[in-house]
């Protein structure tokens, strides 16, 4: 069901992304493809970033792919640009361009908030602490919260996470962990973890209700992404107010080792 809310936060998502991709918004709603030159060079790894929401599709790619994807897309239906063979032939075609170890990267979805859930109790046993930037650089090695807080190789994530709340047990120990980071123009990404051998309790849901409610508190737009086999995940983002607005793709080099 479409509430107000969802109209508000999708729209606001959106306008991001096409930012980001450097179209106009109109083109996600378009029922068209349109292909954009990315505004400027990508020092995440991406080549081309493809996203489509349902009603177009657009794909943002370096300027010298540009004549190739408009030449060689798929016209019949729009959405079939994000398919992997045709991810798989402009990463085929960024590689003859120079761009060493191009490869198509897989799917993953994006949620904007349709409900604001009341806050909701930790189960018995467990309860919640503001986690800083200290706790969060001594958990990171373990890489048991990595979703939650990055990687210690991931320092433009690093750079961009703000804040994390944790669940502990009894012991103090944490349980599970949300963390919520910067991807630019009013978007913060709220990414969580539990422990395997505690999960299905609701953690994750607690967590990351408490995570939107703060984003929200601070005037800004709270956004959940996961990967498009990540059941588990989809279940919970919707769980918690969430709804699906857009699938993104597409092709990308990995940073040099």
């Amino acid at each position: 069901m479409t509430t107000a809310l969802f109209r508000e936060q999708s729209e606001l998502l959106l306008l991001a992304i096409a930012a980001d991709l450097g179209c106009d918004v109109e083109a996600l709603w378009s029922h068209a493809l349109t292909v954009v030159e990315r505004p400027k060079p990508s020092s995440d790894g991406w080549v081309v970033l493809a996203v489509d929401s349902g009603l177009g599709t657009v794909l943002s790619v370096e300027p010298q792919l540009a004549g190739w994807a408009r030449a060689h897309a798929p016209v019949d239906y729009h959405f079939r640009a994000m398919q992997p063979f045709f991810l798989a032939e402009l990463a085929a075609r960024a590689q003859a361009a120079g761009r060493d170890g191009a490869r198509a990267r897989g799917y993953s979805l994006g949620f904007a908030l349709g409900e604001e859930m009341e806050a909701t109790p930790l189960p018995e046993g467990f309860r919640l602490k503001w986690a800083g930037p200290e706790w969060m650089e001594r958990y990171r090695e373990s890489n048991v919260f990595k979703n939650a807080i990055g990687e210690p190789d991931e320092q433009d994530r690093i750079e961009k996470t703000l804040t994390a709340f944790v669940a502990v047990d009894a012991s103090g120990e944490p349980a599970a962990a949300v963390g919520i980071w910067d991807e630019g123009r009013g978007r913060d990404e709220i990414g969580v973890d539990v422990r395997r051998e505690v999960r299905g309790l609701g953690l994750a849901r607690a967590l990351v209700i408490a995570a939107t409610r703060y984003i929200l508190g601070s005037g800004r737009v709270p956004f959940y992404s996961c990967g498009a086999t990540n059941v588990r995940s989809h279940n919970n983002a919707i769980a918690c107010g969430f709804r699906p607005v857009y699938t993104t793709a597409g092709v990308w080099v990995p940073a040099p080792k």
